[in-house]
């Protein structure tokens, strides 16, 4: 069986573009396609620890792509 979940992220990190963070405050890597676990305060991100209240420093709203007709 196979189950596909599609998520719509909104933020991403700055210096890392393929973590996006949802609404719904999921944290997603993109090139693994795993949903990063909330340890007892924060995350691991790139092999830094990142506490939950800090993580707004370091990110930015997706910047949206402009329509190309072709």
């Amino acid at each position: 069986m196979e189950v596909t979940l599609t998520f719509k992220a909104v933020w991403q990190f700055k210096d890392s573009a393929h973590i996006k963070v949802t609404k719904d405050k999921m944290i997603i890597n993109c090139r693994t396609n795993h949903i990063l676990k909330y340890t007892t305060r924060g995350f691991y991100i790139n092999g830094r620890y990142l506490k939950r209240n800090d993580i707004n420093q370091f990110l930015e709203k997706i910047p949206k792509k402009e329509y190309c007709p072709f």
